[in-house]
């Protein structure tokens, strides 16, 4: 019987139009855990900050991707000028508006 994998003429091979032979395998990593609690692993702590930005910088997801939609808004507002105020522990007193506001 005639395996399968094994290319007798590689010429013959490259040379036609046929697909290349694939072999698959698959590979499950197991861990083998020193505790039987694992509380602190699923809290998923973050140990290093910047570590993760780099990463996401180094896998181009710094890039962005304008994938939304654009949207029309309208938006209606209702206003109403002050007329008094109440500073803190202190008595209510008339806003005036005429009067001149300096920034501190």
């Amino acid at each position: 019987m005639k395996n399968k994998l094994t290319i007798n003429n590689i010429d013959d091979v490259i040379n036609t139009n046929s697909l290349f032979p694939t072999l698959t395998r698959y590979n499950r990593l197991e861990s083998r855990p020193r505790t039987d609690n694992f509380q602190r692993v699923m809290r998923a702590e973050v140990r290093d900050a910047l570590w993760m930005l780099c990463k996401q910088w180094q896998m181009g997801e710094f890039l962005g991707d304008d994938a939304g939609t654009p949207v029309a808004a309208k938006i209606h507002v209702e206003g109403q000028r002050i007329t008094k105020y109440q500073p803190v522990g202190g008595s209510v007193q008339k806003f005036d508006h005429d009067h001149l506001w300096k920034p501190l």
